[in-house]
C-alpha cells in the first residue's frame, strides 16, 4: 500500500514540474523586466516634473529621448551578467559581485549620466535650439538647478535599486539556495540620504525660486514648486520605505519559517 502512496505521489510531482518550470520562467523574465522598469523610474519621474511646470515638448523631448536612451544601453551593460545567469542558470556561474555591487554601480552610472545630460539641457541645447534660457532662469537657477536635478535623481536611483537588489538576492536564494553576501552599509548613513532626499533637496528648489523671484506677482512658480516637491516627497518616501523595511520583512519571514520547522 505504501509503494502505491509512493508511486503516486512521484507522478503527482512529476506532473506538477512542467508548471512549476513555466511558472519559473515567468517569474525570470518579470525580474529582468523590472530591473529596466527600475532605472526608467528617473525617466517617469522627469516626465512628471515636466508635466507639472509645463516645459513644451519641443524643449522637453530631446533631453527626454536622450535620457530613455542612455539609460536603456546602460541598464543593459550593467545587468548582462546578472540577465545570461537568469536565463541559464545552471550553465552559468552566479555573478556574485555583479549583484553586490549593483545598487552603487546603477548610481555611479545614473550620477554620469544626469550629469551630462542637466549639462546638456541647461548649456548645450538652448543654444543649439536657439532658444534664451536666461529669459525664463536666473543666473543663479541655471547654476544650481543642474546640481538639484543630479543629486535628487543620484539618490532616488540608489533607494530604487538597494529595493531591487533586495528582491534579486531573495529570489536567487528561493530557487537556487544560493546566499549572496550583503556589500557592507550603515543603517544611519542610510537613514541621512532618504532625510536628504526626501526633505532637503525638494524643499531647496522651493527656496531657490523664492529668493530668485517674487512670490507674491509670480504664484504660479510656488504652486509649482509645491505640487513638485510633493511628488517628489511622495515617490523618495515610497522606495526609501521599501529598500529599509524589505530587509526586515524578509527576516521576518525566514524567522517564520524556522518556528514552522520549513527549512
Amino acid at each position: 500500500m505504501s509503494t502505491v502512496r509512493e508511486i503516486g505521489y512521484h507522478d503527482q510531482r512529476l506532473r506538477a514540474l512542467p508548471v512549476e518550470t513555466t511558472r519559473r520562467d515567468w517569474q525570470r523574465r518579470w525580474l529582468i523586466g523590472r530591473f529596466y522598469l527600475s532605472m526608467l523610474a528617473i525617466a517617469l519621474i522627469d516626465f512628471g516634473f515636466a508635466v507639472i511646470y509645463g516645459v513644451p515638448l519641443a524643449r522637453f523631448a530631446p533631453t527626454a529621448v536622450l535620457l530613455v536612451v542612455f539609460t536603456l544601453i546602460g541598464a543593459h551593460l550593467i545587468y548582462r551578467p546578472i540577465r545570461r545567469f537568469l536565463r541559464n542558470p545552471h550553465r552559468t556561474p552566479l555573478p556574485v559581485r555583479s549583484i553586490g555591487s549593483l545598487s552603487y554601480t546603477c548610481t555611479l552610472f545614473v550620477a554620469v549620466m544626469i550629469s551630462a545630460l542637466a549639462a546638456a539641457k541647461f548649456l548645450i541645447l538652448p543654444t543649439l535650439l536657439d532658444f534664451d534660457i536666461e529669459a525664463l532662469l536666473t543666473r543663479n537657477e541655471r547654476l544650481w538647478l543642474p546640481v538639484l536635478h543630479t543629486l535628487y535623481y543620484t539618490a532616488l536611483i540608489y533607494f530604487v535599486m538597494v529595493d531591487y537588489e533586495a528582491l534579486l538576492r531573495l529570489q536567487i536564494f528561493r530557487w537556487h539556495g544560493q546566499l549572496i553576501p550583503a556589500t557592507r552599509g550603515h543603517f544611519l548613513s542610510r537613514l541621512l540620504i532618504a532625510f536628504g532626499v526626501t526633505s532637503l533637496l525638494p524643499i531647496s528648489l522651493i527656496v531657490l525660486h523664492a529668493l530668485e523671484h517674487d512670490m507674491l506677482t509670480e504664484r504660479h512658480i510656488l504652486v509649482q514648486d509645491i505640487v513638485a516637491t510633493a511628488l517628489a516627497l511622495a515617490v523618495t518616501l515610497f522606495f526609501v520605505t521599501r529598500s529599509l523595511l524589505r530587509p526586515i520583512h524578509a527576516l521576518e519571514k525566514a524567522t517564520a519559517g524556522v518556528e514552522r520547522n520549513d527549512l
